[in-house]
């Protein structure tokens, strides 16, 4: 009876981490670089649960230029606008889900290029 109640804690303790993965996670977009753009991150919650996510656009060399945590209600969407004007080193979008799953969320990079007004998503994953 002790062997099967240490089986099942050490189970236990081997199910947290996966547990822990599927509850959150971190998804990012590639990294981009533009003559003359302007990029935001956005990201919709296509779940029926509120999810909340920390938001980050992330530079080059590692630092945060602008970030916010966002509660979202299902359906609902929000964005962290970076990047105005001159995108000439490479950037990405950083989104972690702290409460609720990754697979609830639907994130991407939304790239405006001023020069030939072109816009693109570049989806995160």
């Amino acid at each position: 009876m002790r062997a099967i109640v240490g089986s099942l804690v050490a189970l236990g303790f081997v199910l947290m981490p996966v547990r822990a993965a599927l509850a959150g996670g971190v998804l990012a977009t590639p990294p981009i670089a533009f003559l003359d753009a302007n990029m935001g991150c956005h990201i919709n919650n296509v779940a029926t649960k509120e999810v909340t996510v920390l938001i980050e656009a992330i530079h080059s060399d590692g630092s945060v230029e602008d970030s916010g945590e966002v509660v979202l209600a299902p359906n609902a969407q929000s964005a962290v606008i970076a990047f105005p004007g001159a995108v000439t080193v490479p950037r990405f979008c950083r989104f972690t889900v702290m409460k609720g799953s990754r697979r609830s969320v639907r994130a991407h990079a939304f790239v405006v290029e001023n020069i030939e007004n072109t816009r693109f998503f570049l989806p995160a994953t």
